[in-house]
């Protein structure tokens, strides 16, 4: 099965998730589960370590990341590094529309007996945006970092631990994060497809600019 078909799954599986959650059919099962999760008793050091990558496993991670690469990498890993920058972008604006346009009220909002263990945000709580950008990044690596396996394992295991913070800490129920996740699929695999075929030339004349500027790092992914 290739990448566009995926993406097209993808989207249908968000299309379903969203029809879902704004017809409240599993809202029981849901809030359910969100409140297991939420009251886990995690040992301190993994308590810890899920507020840290709710509160800084998606922009100042993912940013680290791509500044990093970026740097110390040569001009493929540049280009790489753009790309997913876009997928970000148009991951961002994405979410932002679709949040806008149906809103479903935080789980501690309407719930009693919430944990909420970081500060609140109060914008609609599907899909989730941290699972959003997060997926859209382990994704696209998993796609493309074809040198460094390793790496694209373990940025996944990064987005898969963000992504059950976000319950945890009392911010979305598992189906705003299991739409964010979809369609951050959607975006990264549809998107990959779309800027290999019709933007791939500018964009490694954009990273070649840069390369020349910079000099050849020694990381290729």
């Amino acid at each position: 099965m290739n990448r566009a078909t995926l993406g097209i799954i993808s989207v249908l599986l968000f299309t379903f998730l969203n029809l879902i959650v704004f017809s409240n059919i599993l809202q029981f099962y849901d809030t359910f589960l969100f409140l297991r999760i939420n009251s886990l008793s995690l040992p301190q050091l993994f308590e810890e370590l899920n507020i840290y990558a709710s509160l800084y496993g998606r922009e100042y991670f993912w940013g680290l990341v791509v500044v990093l690469i970026f740097l110390l990498g040569d001009n493929t890993s540049r280009t790489k590094m753009i790309e997913l920058v876009v997928l970000f972008v148009i991951g961002i604006l994405v979410g932002d529309v679709i949040k806008g346009a149906e809103f479903r009220p935080r789980p501690f909002e309407i719930l009693q007996n919430v944990t909420l263990r970081v500060q609140p945000d109060f914008d609609s709580s599907f899909p989730s945006g941290h699972a959003l950008i997060v997926s859209i990044g382990a994704t696209y690596t998993l796609i493309s970092f074809t040198r460094k396996r390793w790496l694209s394992i373990a940025l996944t295991v990064e987005a898969a631990v963000v992504c059950f913070s976000r319950v945890y800490v009392g911010a979305h129920y598992p189906l705003d994060v299991l739409g964010g996740v979809a369609l951050g699929l959607s975006i990264a695999l549809l998107g990959f497809e779309v800027l290999e075929r019709y933007a791939r030339n500018k964009i490694d004349s954009l990273a070649s600019y840069f390369s020349r500027m910079l000099g050849a790092g020694p990381l290729r992914v």
